[in-house]
């Protein structure tokens, strides 16, 4: 599977969105992003169970998919090579 997105856009919303994850939580699902992707749009979504923010970014996809990727690893990543 290939996404296409602008490493720009991609960055800025993980940047306003890991100020939701908790630093630590007894829930591990809480420490991830959950990425929705569609043929034309990304859905990224955070909560701590208190506050949730989601967000959308334009992209190109063949497929569709729904997975969460571990905040950090997604930020360290985007932030290193985006």
């Amino acid at each position: 599977m290939i996404i296409q997105c602008k490493k720009a856009d991609l960055s800025t919303v993980l940047q306003e969105m890991i100020s939701v994850i908790p630093s630590s939580s007894l829930v591990p699902i809480l420490n991830c992003f959950l990425f929705t992707v569609e043929t034309d749009r990304i859905t990224i979504a955070a909560s701590d169970l208190e506050i949730g923010l989601t967000s959308q970014i334009e992209c190109q996809s063949e497929e569709t998919l729904k997975i969460a990727i571990t905040s950090q690893i997604a930020y360290r990543y985007c932030k290193k090579y985006g």
